[in-house]
């Protein structure tokens, strides 16, 4: 584990934790500075774009990591941090930083993260 996270890190100039799940399918396009941290699950199908960062908002939490069902899209430069949940289908923008859950077929934006529509 440790050597393939080498290797990542030097290629490709992404992080992957060892202990982060990553489901079949998952896809990343563009890899380039992407962190995915801790214990980090990203369930199957997830779309990850450049620049995306996946981690913890407390160091004395063991799990402060997040956790996206299938078939999500992570928009370029986005932010997702801390014990969180996203919903299957579900789309974050550009730039976003996430610091709470949101249900399925959600599609969030901004600084902080808000739901601009829901079941879309």
């Amino acid at each position: 584990n440790r050597f393939y996270f080498l290797i990542n890190h030097y290629k490709n100039s992404i992080e992957i934790n060892p202990k982060a799940t990553l489901g079949q399918g998952t896809n990343i396009p563009h890899p380039y500075a992407i962190v995915i941290g801790g214990s980090t699950i990203l369930s199957d199908n997830c779309t990850i774009m450049s620049c995306v960062t996946f981690g913890s908002n407390s160091a004395k939490k063991k799990n402060g990591y997040p956790k996206l069902k299938e078939s999500c899209y992570i928009g370029t430069g986005a932010k997702i941090i801390g014990e969180l949940e996203i919903g299957s289908k579900s789309i974050i923008g550009a730039n976003c930083v996430v610091t709470k859950s949101f249900d399925s077929n959600s599609v969030i934006v901004g600084i902080p993260g808000k739901l601009i529509k829901e079941n879309g």
